[in-house]
């Protein structure tokens, strides 16, 4: 069951009635204090000036991709790479869009086409999400050839590789590789 607009709506109202407790007890600090009286004014102008701004502004960046890691195994959606452009000094940057899996840790290519070594279920109300990696010329090709057999038909999934540097590091932006998904275990008849 995906969430609808209803869910996504109720999610924004969680933040507007945030927004609306700090106005109040601003609100409520700003009439109690001896202050002159232009000086309140202006503090519940500008309190809910930013109300309607930053409300405004939360609904403009929902949907852009974060600079998170990838998770450790993910099922590639869709993937666009921005080449680095000297002209117009952008350094360019790989964007996929991925749905996380259970599971965690790397997989052994070796195993991954055993039964159960990669979980393809999705969990209810799971959505994809929107990922923005720095650009390389070995990114830029492994995802242009997952794309390509997503094209022929064939549905990718994502392995992380995060071998620490030290215990508890992580290289940043961890290698990957995708691999034809695996057919998913069907319940016995």
């Amino acid at each position: 069951m995906l969430p609808d607009e209803n869910t996504l709506l109720f999610g924004q109202m969680e933040l507007v009635a945030a927004y609306v407790l700090l106005a109040a007890l601003l609100l409520s600090i700003t009439i109690w204090n001896r202050v002159r009286w232009w000086i309140k004014a202006a503090t519940i102008v500008i309190t809910f000036g930013f109300f309607f701004i930053s409300f405004v502004s939360v609904r403009q960046i929902l949907g852009w991709p974060t600079n998170a890691e990838l998770p450790d195994q993910f099922e590639l959606i869709w993937a666009f790479v921005q080449e680095p452009d000297e002209a117009t000094r952008t350094a360019g940057g790989i964007f996929v869009w991925a749905m996380t899996l259970p599971g965690e840790g790397p997989v052994d290519p070796a195993d991954l086409y055993q039964p159960g070594a990669i979980d393809t279920r999705v969990q209810p109300g799971q959505l994809p999400r929107a990922y923005r990696l720095p650009y390389s010329r070995t990114r830029h090709e492994d995802v242009e050839e997952a794309v390509t057999k997503m094209v022929d038909g064939v549905r990718q999934i994502g392995v992380t590789d995060r071998k620490p540097k030290k215990p508890g590091e992580h290289e940043e932006h961890s290698p990957f590789s995708f691999y034809d998904r695996p057919d998913p275990i069907l319940p016995p008849k």
